[in-house]
């Protein structure tokens, strides 16, 4: 196998798309929410763990997180300004899962709008 040396340019090049990938990446997670939800535990006592079920419509979970033993759970990523529906289910260790919890719903704040600008002024045409 022939190993490919960059040339000055194919450096620059290629530490600029490093660079734009980077920020986009940043922009993404900068604008993502978290929220914690908390539950009561099972009654039954073979539960070994919870899992917490969400997505944008109701009773229409389209992500899940395990939770392990847990009576809470940060769930990351979400999406200022939708709207999300969670529900969580025990499950015990041979694999058997309970019917959903209550639903309840979140909406996630936007994030605060910008700035206005200051010192408008009017600059006369000579």
């Amino acid at each position: 196998m022939i190993l490919r040396v960059l040339t000055p340019y194919g450096q620059r090049c290629l530490i600029g798309a490093l660079v734009v990938l980077a920020l986009l990446l940043m922009a993404a997670l900068a604008h993502a929410a978290d929220v914690t939800l908390a539950w009561n535990a099972s009654t039954s006592t073979s539960v070994t763990g919870y899992r917490v079920h969400y997505g944008q419509a109701t009773a229409t979970y389209s992500n899940t997180v395990d939770a392990g033993a847990a009576l809470t759970k940060v769930v990351t990523g979400l999406t200022p300004g939708q709207r999300y529906f969670f529900a969580a289910t025990a499950y015990d260790g041979w694999g058997q899962v309970s019917s959903y919890s209550n639903e309840v719903v979140y909406t996630v704040p936007l994030p605060p709008p910008p700035l206005a600008p200051t010192n408008l002024r009017v600059i006369p045409v000579p």
